[in-house]
């Protein structure tokens, strides 16, 4: 998938949630690659979106490479990291600042070490 589709992909689904709700849009999403600081909207023409049309969104290396076991329990401990951070995150508000910090910093410096594990054996 390239950048410039889940971009377009974006802009429908936000404009569709405006749409549905019979509200004028508050968010508009915009593209510049060219760096020129003014971007563009999906539908319209402008020179934004050459280089996300030939930039493309690549698999995590470490998901190629199943038939290694160690690597594979490497990359299964880092998805139940990252499901772990994102529970972490919806419970947020319920929970203590100083308890979430803990928890968090905890979690981040785990994904970091099998971030660090995989890259070596990939």
């Amino acid at each position: 998938m390239s950048i410039w589709e889940a971009f377009n992909y974006a802009s429908a689904a936000v404009k569709l949630f405006y749409d549905q709700k019979g509200q004028l849009p508050t968010e508009r999403p915009l593209l510049d690659d060219t760096g020129a600081g003014i971007g563009r909207e999906a539908e319209t023409p402008g020179n934004d979106g050459a280089i996300a049309r030939i930039t493309y969104l690549q698999p995590d290396v470490a998901l190629t490479l199943p038939t290694n076991t160690e690597l594979a329990g490497l990359v299964q401990r880092q998805a139940d990291l990252q499901e772990e951070l994102e529970a972490l995150r919806a419970r947020k508000e319920t929970t203590p600042a100083d308890q979430y910090e803990v928890e968090l910093e905890k979690l981040l410096v785990d994904l970091a070490r099998v971030s660090i594990q995989i890259r070596a054996k990939s």
